[in-house]
């Protein structure tokens, strides 16, 4: 099925399509994307602990707790891009209900000071 004569594929009935479309979605699930998943997930872990390279593909893909970064994105009016890229080194793990704030939603209940704190 390979080659440059277009003209050959139109000649080729539902069937045989079929069945080759088959073999290779079959090839391709159970050994292209698992060699090519281990590969670059090989790839990563050699990068980042003995070259100490890749750092943000790295940490992304070891779900690690701590050392979540985003990007937030605003357009303003007149069409400019404003990009905001926000970084915590240390995410907390243990939340603090503060005592003085009063919960709700409401105008009457805007909180004086932040309404957690960190061990």
């Amino acid at each position: 099925m390979l080659g440059n004569d277009l003209e050959r594929y139109r000649y080729i009935d539902r069937g045989s399509m079929f069945s080759y479309l088959a073999a290779i979605s079959l090839y391709f699930i159970t050994f292209a994307i698992p060699f090519a998943g281990n590969l670059f997930g090989t790839w990563l872990a050699l990068t980042l602990n003995i070259f100490k390279a890749q750092t943000d593909g790295g940490f992304s893909s070891l779900r690690l707790q701590h050392w979540k970064n985003f990007l937030k994105l605003h357009i303003k009016n007149n069409g400019d891009l404003e990009v905001y890229s926000i970084g915590l080194h240390r995410v907390p793990r243990h939340w603090v209900k503060d005592p003085l704030w009063g919960g709700g939603g409401g105008s009457n209940s805007v909180p004086k000071k932040d309404s957690w704190s960190f061990y």
